[in-house]
């Protein structure tokens, strides 16, 4: 046979060429991401991710696994996230995240404890009442630690944050 009706076959059941079938859909763009990250020294992000030693872990290297252990984006709201961003990406490090929730697991954060519970200044701040900005100046304009930032309370007079900040110094 010269092949034409395993060809005309393949068409009528759908299985022409296809691997995964997933190539279309936004968890296998975000699965391609996190490989282009990862091990293409090509990639604009690469420095960040595997320049930084970051790789994905063997299993999830086929997007048919990763998608089988992540499960389907909740929303499209929803992006990859890693709970310890010095570790790779594996099923026990990745979880679907919202936006805000991956905003507060950035390097650049500074993380403080606050109630007993490490978190991202940003929180320690609304949950102690505290503008952010106060917080922010206390640190950079005072040199206060991030700790003593959030737990002194608020002075609506600046002088006195300053001469507070002076007899810490002394």
């Amino acid at each position: 046979s010269c092949g034409c009706l395993q060809t005309e076959a393949a068409v009528r059941t759908g299985h022409c060429n296809t691997t995964h079938g997933l190539s279309k859909t936004s968890e296998y763009g975000i699965w391609k991401g996190m490989i282009e990250r990862c091990h293409n020294p090509k990639n604009a992000g690469y420095a960040n991710w595997g320049g930084r030693g970051i790789k994905v872990c063997e299993r999830w290297m086929d997007p048919v696994n990763f998608i089988s252990d992540m499960g389907l984006r909740p929303t499209n709201r929803h992006t990859l996230e890693r709970r310890d961003n010095e570790s790779g990406y594996s099923p026990e490090n990745c979880y679907w995240a919202t936006y805000h929730e991956q905003h507060r697991n950035k390097r650049v954060n500074i993380n403080v404890e606050y109630n007993g519970e490490t978190m991202c200044l940003k929180d320690a701040a609304n949950l102690a009442g505290l503008n952010y900005s106060t917080v922010c100046k206390r640190i950079s304009a005072l040199g206060w630690t991030p700790q003593q930032a959030i737990e002194e309370p608020v002075n609506e007079n600046i002088s006195r944050d300053w001469a507070l900040y002076h007899r810490r110094k002394s």
